[in-house]
C-alpha cells in the first residue's frame, strides 16, 4: 500500500505514486516479489492505529482534555505508525470497501469510497492498471530488469533529484534499458549514458517531457 497521511490533497498525491513510483520499485528492484502488484497499488490515506485512537476518543472526555488531542494523535500517526500500511484492501465503495460486512472495520482505509479495486479496473489510466502493464513490461523484459546489471550514472551526482540508471541484459549485452526518474516537482534537465544512442522511449509516465527533459515526478524507460 503507498500510504497517503489523511487530510493531505489526495488528487495531487495520488497522481505523484502513479507517475513514479511504480517504475522505480519494478524496474529497479532484482528480487520483485508478487504481492507488490497488490500492495503499492492503491494509495490510500491512513487508518486507525489499532486500539490506541480508541484510548484517544475515551481520553476526551474526562474533564480539562486537550480540545486538539484528536487532531494531534492523528498528526502523531502519519509522522510515525506502521499501521497505516496494514489497511484492508478498499475492494469496492460499498460497507467497509467490500473487505467485511461487520458493523465495525477499525482498520478500514478512508478513501475507500474514492479508491477502489472495482472502480480501478475500469479506469485504464487507474494506479491499479498502471502498475500491471509495468509488471508485465517488466516480465517480458527480465533478462534486464530481473536478471541484468545495475550501472548508476554518475553525472546525475549534481542533481538529487534526478535519477538516471542503465540495466543491461546477463544474457545479451546488447540489450540495455535506462531509466529516468524525476523526484522534483518540476521539470528536470537530463542526458542519457556514454553509449545510449539510438535508445528511443519505450515507456513513459503520460506527457513525460520531451528528449532531455523530464516532467515532474515522471519517469522514462529507453531502450
Amino acid at each position: 500500500m503507498v500510504n497517503i497521511p489523511k487530510g493531505v490533497d489526495v488528487e495531487k498525491e495520488y497522481k505523484d505514486c502513479k507517475s513514479l513510483l511504480p517504475v522505480l520499485f519494478v524496474c529497479f528492484e532484482r528480487n520483485l516479489s508478487p504481492f507488490t502488484l497488490f500492495a503499492p497499488a492503491l494509495p490510500s490515506p491512513t487508518g486507525d492505529t489499532i486500539g490506541w485512537l480508541k484510548e484517544v476518543k475515551e481520553a476526551m472526555k474526562m474533564e480539562g482534555a486537550d480540545p486538539d488531542m484528536w487532531e494531534k494523535a492523528i498528526a502523531g500517526i502519519q509522522l510515525s505508525a506502521r499501521d497505516h500500511a496494514r489497511t484492508p484492501m478498499n475492494w469496492d465503495s460499498s460497507k467497509n470497501g467490500g473487505f467485511s460486512d461487520a458493523d465495525e472495520c477499525w482498520m478500514l482505509a478512508h478513501s475507500f469510497k474514492e479508491i477502489n479495486v472495482k472502480d480501478q479496473e475500469g479506469d485504464d489510466a487507474s494506479v491499479l492498471n498502471y502498475y500491471r502493464r509495468v509488471v508485465k513490461f517488466r516480465k517480458e523484459n527480465k533478462d534486464i530488469f530481473t536478471h541484468g546489471a545495475f550501472a548508476y550514472d554518475e553525472k546525475t551526482d549534481d542533481d538529487d533529484n534526478v535519477f538516471v540508471y542503465t540495466k543491461t541484459s546477463a544474457e545479451d549485452k546488447s540489450r540495455k534499458a535506462v531509466v529516468v526518474l524525476n523526484f522534483r516537482d518540476k521539470t528536470s534537465p537530463y542526458s542519457l549514458p556514454a553509449g545510449s544512442e539510438g535508445l528511443k522511449v519505450v515507456m513513459e509516465t503520460g506527457n513525460a517531457g520531451k528528449d532531455g527533459e523530464i516532467a515532474p515526478y515522471s519517469a522514462k524507460i529507453y531502450m
